[in-house]
């Protein structure tokens, strides 16, 4: 870091020769220092496709660049880190996700709020980890929608590793809003719908969430959901796609999708996501996981199965019976039996909250099973309460 400083310091816009004399005085660096200066022409060549591009580089033009320009892949990832740790101070622990912690942060430079969330000890040791973590900065960079957490830039400390820094969310989580019992009706299926608008932005960029879950959903101040912890996220094309392989188990099982917990139930794509989106709407309408267990092994078992998750109204009867086919229909071990995209059931939350009910179309069979045998069963039940209400009747006058 001193040393490319000084090749920065010396010759803002670049230089052939300064690079060659610094190559030939630390030849022991000449990796990282190669991959850094090649990191810096890739944004030099990017800045002059700009209006106004010149020849020099700012920092800040550094970051623009740093979500929309392809990385090479002789980039080191430290090259692709350039925000000094220097620049923010950690205030508060805000959570815990599935690559690190997430702190409260200021940003001196700037004198605002962020987020900051630093990869953990063990992760930074693991080579594949550090890239799965600069990959959730990339893939959230690429994206841009009001109900995901946006994505400012990432660095790297001396002592503290890599960290991102991201839109601060100045609310809790679903989880905490959970632990006083399951949401109102209403208020969930509006939840749903905003989280299935950020997971439909994300499918169309080639981007799957793979570990939605309460504790990744956040709630604004305003009441805005906010979409959080892409850590895990997969990239449906390019050199991310590969990033796990096939047999890697990859989410929190009791909200994770079949197909990601055995590899048998198919490949993992935007329907996992959707089958997440059930298990989000599954907890915020009972207050509990679609899956449940005592052990890990037991909640894996359960998602691997074959068995169906146990329906909404056995835990919450009033819960209507279309939005009950909703989260049912999102939790079908086949992925194919599933709603094919987030758009469609962002549809059939909107048609359920503004009391039309669920089109046929996107009722599943079991749903319209269940409506039939209830209206063959209610002509019988008011039969009998007619009867025992006018045989009171009856003896209400024989006694006057």
């Amino acid at each position: 870091d001193l040393v490319y400083g000084e090749y920065r310091a010396r010759c803002p816009a670049g230089s052939p020769a300064l690079a060659a004399e610094l190559l030939q005085r630390f030849p022991h660096l000449e990796t990282q220092l190669g991959a850094q200066f090649e990191f810096l022409e890739l944004l030099r060549e990017s800045e002059a496709e700009l209006p106004g591009g010149g020849a020099g580089t700012s920092t800040a033009r550094d970051l623009a660049f740093l979500g929309t320009v392809a990385p090479s892949p002789a980039v080191s990832s430290a090259a692709l880190a350039p925000l000094p740790f220097e620049d923010y101070r950690l205030e508060q622990r805000l959570g815990e996700g599935a690559m690190g912690q997430v702190f409260r942060a200021t940003q001196l430079s700037l004198n605002r709020l962020v987020a900051v969330k630093l990869l953990g000890s063990q992760g930074q040791r693991s080579p594949q980890l550090v890239d799965r973590f600069l990959r959730e900065a990339r893939a959230v960079a690429a994206l841009r929608h009001p109900n995901i957490v946006q994505v400012y830039g990432v660095g790297r400390g001396h002592e503290n590793g890599y960290f991102i820094v991201m839109d601060l969310v100045d609310g809790g989580d679903l989880q905490r809003r959970l632990a006083d019992g399951p949401l109102p009706v209403a208020e969930a299926a509006k939840i749903g719908i905003e989280v299935a608008r950020a997971l439909d932005h994300a499918h169309a960029r080639g981007v799957v969430h793979r570990d939605l879950k309460p504790s990744n959903v956040m709630l604004e101040t305003d009441g805005r959901v906010i979409v959080t912890d892409f850590g895990l996220a997969k990239s449906l094309a390019g050199p991310d796609a590969a990033m796990s392989s096939p047999g890697d188990m990859i989410g929190t099982p009791q909200y994770m999708a079949p197909e990601q917990a055995d590899p048998h139930w198919g490949d993992v794509g935007p329907r996992a996501d959707v089958y997440g989106l059930g298990g989000l709407l599954f907890a915020l309408l009972t207050g509990q996981p679609p899956v449940t267990g005592s052990t890990r092994i037991e909640v894996l078992c359960k998602v691997a199965s074959s068995g169906e998750t146990p329906a909404v109204r056995k835990l919450r009867p009033e819960v209507p019976a279309s939005l009950e086919a909703i989260c049912s229909k999102c939790l079908r071990k086949h992925s194919a039996e599933r709603y094919a995209s987030a758009r469609e059931v962002e549809d059939a939350l909107r048609a359920c909250l503004d009391g039309v009910g669920c089109p046929p179309s996107q009722v599943s069979p079991i749903g319209h099973r269940r409506e039939r045998r209830v209206w063959r069963r209610r002509p019988a039940q008011w039969l009998v309460v007619g009867v025992v209400v006018l045989h009171s009747e009856g003896g209400d006058r024989q006694r006057s």
